[in-house]
C-alpha cells in the first residue's frame, strides 16, 4: 500500500508555522501564540496537496537563543525533514532564506556565539568534517534508509550491501580520527560532532556494523550522554 506524502513545516519561531498547520488540517491541533517555541514537539495530521491528502507534520521553531540546547534540536528538525519528508515548507521572517541543515547550523550558532562554533581557525577543522559527513557518510545512510524503509518492502540487495560497504570505509576513516580525540575536533564538543552524530543515532534500526569501531563507540556514547546529545535518538 502506497504511503500519503509527507510534508514538514519548518522555520523560526513565530513566522506562523502553527497557524498554517491548523489551516492545512483544518483544526487546532498546534498552538497558536506570541511566545516563541511553543510547539515543542511535532505535530502530526492529514491535509491537502496537489490534489491529494498528505501528512502535515509542524516542527518546534528553530530557536537559537539557547547556546546548548538548541544545535541538536536544529539538526534533528532537519534530518527528519531531509530524510522522511516528501516536500519541506521552509517559513522566514527577513532576508536570510537557508534550507540546508549544516548552513543553518553554522548561522544560528554564529548568532547565538556559542563555542561549539568557535571565532577562530578551528571552524574550518569543523567544516572540514561537516562536509564530509555530508558528501559521503551521509550519502551512504540515505542509501541504506531508503532500501530498509521506503522500498515499499521490495528492498534492493545489492544497493544494501554496497551502502553497507561504503559506511564501513567512512566509518572506519572517523574510527581513525577518534582514536586521540574525545570529540571530533578536539576536546570539545562542536557542531561537527552534531552533524555527524544524527547518522550514528539510526545506528540500531538501519542494523550499521558496528564491531570493532571501538573509539567511535566511546564518542557516541560521551556524545548521547549529554543533555543536547540525547535530541539526536530517533524518537
Amino acid at each position: 500500500m502506497k504511503r500519503q506524502p509527507i510534508v514538514v513545516i519548518v522555520g523560526r519561531p513565530n513566522v506562523g508555522k502553527s497557524t498554517l498547520f491548523n489551516r492545512l488540517t483544518k483544526s487546532r491541533r498546534a498552538l497558536v501564540h506570541d511566545l516563541p517555541g511553543v510547539t515543542r514537539d511535532r505535530i502530526i495530521g492529514d491535509g491537502p496537496w496537489r490534489g491529494g491528502t498528505a501528512t502535515i507534520i509542524d516542527t518546534g521553531g528553530l530557536i537559537f537563543e539557547d547556546s546548548d540546547a538548541f544545535v541538536p534540536m536544529i539538526r534533528t528538525q532537519a534530518d527528519v525533514a531531509a530524510r522522511d519528508a516528501d516536500a519541506v515548507v521552509f517559513l522566514v521572517d527577513g532576508e536570510t532564506v537557508l534550507w540546508e541543515s549544516n548552513a543553518i547550523m553554522c548561522y544560528l550558532a554564529g548568532k547565538a556565539d556559542t563555542e561549539l562554533w568557535p571565532k577562530s581557525a578551528k571552524r574550518y577543522q569543523i567544516l572540514q568534517w561537516m562536509f564530509w559527513e555530508s558528501n559521503h557518510l551521509t550519502n551512504a545512510m540515505n542509501r541504506l534508509f531508503g532500501q530498509k524503509f521506503f522500498s515499499g518492502g521490495n528492498p534492493d540487495q545489492k544497493i544494501i550491501d554496497r551502502a553497507t560497504k561504503d559506511f564501513r570505509k567512512y566509518a572506519t576513516i572517523l574510527d581513525g580520527n577518534l582514536a586521540d580525540k574525545k570529540f571530533i575536533t578536539g576536546d570539545t564538543l562542536t557542531l561537527a560532532d552534531f552533524a555527524i552524530g544524527v547518522c550514528f543515532g539510526y545506528q540500531a534500526p538501519l542494523e550499521l556494523p558496528m564491531d570493532g569501531l571501538d573509539h567511535i563507540a566511546r564518542w557516541w556514547t560521551a556524545l548521547s550522554a549529554t543533555e543536547s546529545g540525547k535530541t539526536l535518538l530517533p524518537s
